[in-house]
């Protein structure tokens, strides 16, 4: 299929498409290699951009490589800020380098945009529950657990 892509758009989709095909099978050190080998492309702001940065930070948060990970997320991010992946993902690169704070404030922001998925949710109360001492103006941090918790329940409802 790669072979055939006419054009940067097509090939960057069909190297989405097989990096998805490797993480669906669990072969997620070769499903990051194809996406990485989609960075040789000229980028561009769509969908398929923004699941490849985000892929490649999952990828990278799972072999612990999080500040790898970060800057692939906030590409994702600066494609679409209205999706939630990108932005637990980068809570996960962020709380992977003791950035807690902010790691909790991603997991916020991406529960906002997506109550009806509530891994970010879990994450931030892992994070809080884990690093409570750790987190710079935890009050306010635990009011937008109360919240987000809310908004979860909310949605779940519906």
């Amino acid at each position: 299929m790669l072979l055939y892509a006419e054009n940067a758009r097509e090939k960057a989709y069909c190297l989405l498409c097989m990096g998805q095909a490797k993480e669906r099978v669990g072969d997620y050190g070769e499903a990051l290699k194809t996406y990485l080998s989609a960075m040789d492309l000229p980028p561009e702001r769509n969908d398929n951009w923004y699941f490849l940065y985000n892929n490649i930070g999952y990828c990278l948060n799972l072999f612990g490589r999080h500040a790898e990970a970060t800057p692939y997320c906030r590409a994702a991010i600066g494609i679409n800020p209205n999706r939630h992946n990108a932005f637990k993902n980068l809570g996960v690169a962020l709380q992977g380098q003791g950035e807690y704070s902010k790691a909790a404030f991603a997991y916020i922001v991406a529960t906002r945009i997506c109550p009806r998925d509530g891994r970010a949710l879990n994450l931030l109360e892992e994070l809080v529950s884990r690093e409570r001492e750790h987190i710079l103006d935890i009050g306010n941090i635990m009011a937008e657990v109360k919240r987000c918790r809310d908004l979860v329940e909310r949605a779940a409802i519906q």
